[in-house]
């Protein structure tokens, strides 16, 4: 009887592990492959999951005009119910990117996104989205509580903080965010 126990154990952790992997390359897929490059930009990134899946992310929204919406954001759990939350931060950001070109305006609008579908007080989004105009380099940006980016200049200079005022989204309805460009 134990054995039998013990099999049927064996084989509910295989069916755990099959989904997990299958649920880390889903989210995997979410993530771009390539970025856009030219003689005036770089964009790289480096994905390293601390468990099989997550709540980091980040993207890269091709927008009209010559612009490009860039998102670096990362959910406040770990494992499944962050990589869930993290879908869910992904399709908003895809959906309200195309609406308006204003950071602020999309950032507000996903946090709003957030707040109606999760009911989990515990959880947040920090995030970094800025929108990129590839023609005079000039990037709007907001930051909810995201680590400040570094951005590097060509000319060796040092990086420089993208610093802006703003708490995480998706906890609390109240929130307002600082604009800046640089």
């Amino acid at each position: 009887l134990e054995n039998a126990y013990l099999v049927e154990d064996s084989k509910k952790q295989a069916r755990t592990t099959r989904e997990l992997e299958i649920a880390r390359q889903i989210q995997l897929s979410f993530l771009p492959a390539s970025f856009p490059q030219s003689e005036d930009f770089q964009i790289a990134a480096y994905y390293l999951p601390a468990r099989q899946v997550g709540g980091d992310f980040y993207d890269v929204i091709h927008l009209p005009d010559g612009r490009l919406a860039l998102v670096i954001a990362d959910v406040s759990d770990k494992g499944v119910p962050a990589a869930l939350i993290m879908a869910v931060t992904r399709t908003l950001f895809l959906s309200h990117a195309r609406h308006s070109l204003s950071p602020n305006e999309v950032a507000l609008a996903v946090h709003n996104g957030i707040l109606e579908v999760s009911s989990n007080d515990d959880m947040f989004v920090t995030v970094f989205y800025g929108v990129l105009h590839l023609a005079s380099g000039r990037l709007r940006y907001v930051r909810a509580g995201q680590d400040k980016p570094l951005l590097f200049r060509a000319d060796g200079s040092p990086p420089v903080a993208l610093e802006a005022e703003g708490r995480f989204l998706g906890m609390l309805p109240d929130l307002t965010l600082e604009e800046r460009e640089t």
